[in-house]
């Protein structure tokens, strides 16, 4: 497990709680990241797929996040068709098209 990521997920959480609280529009998203050399790594390491490492641990990450009462929006993943669909094609391609990213005063990202 990366210890250090549960620490940030937490650390957020009371961000996002804190941001409710003082009436912000938060939206909390997270969700497990099918792509990238962590998981390959990861799967190669334990004679699995990318798809079945993600399956494993996508159920292991919401069960921890649960024990430590993290609350997301939406807990999702980076293989769905929604989710290719919005960033490939609503975020990426908007960001381009319009050149600027406009963030207002009452939106925050947390990366």
């Amino acid at each position: 497990m990366q210890h250090f990521q549960y620490v940030k997920v937490r650390v957020v959480t009371y961000l996002c709680r804190f941001c409710r609280l003082r009436d912000y529009n938060v939206l909390y998203v997270c969700g497990t990241d099918e792509y990238g050399t962590a998981t390959e790594t990861k799967a190669i390491e334990e004679g699995l797929t990318p798809q079945e490492i993600c399956d494993k641990y996508n159920k292991l990450h919401r069960d921890v996040y649960d024990w430590f009462n993290v609350s997301f929006d939406y807990f999702g993943r980076t293989t769905t068709e929604h989710q290719t669909k919005s960033v490939t094609v609503d975020f990426t391609l908007g960001i381009f098209l319009q050149k600027f990213c406009h963030i207002s005063n009452h939106i925050f990202c947390i990366l």
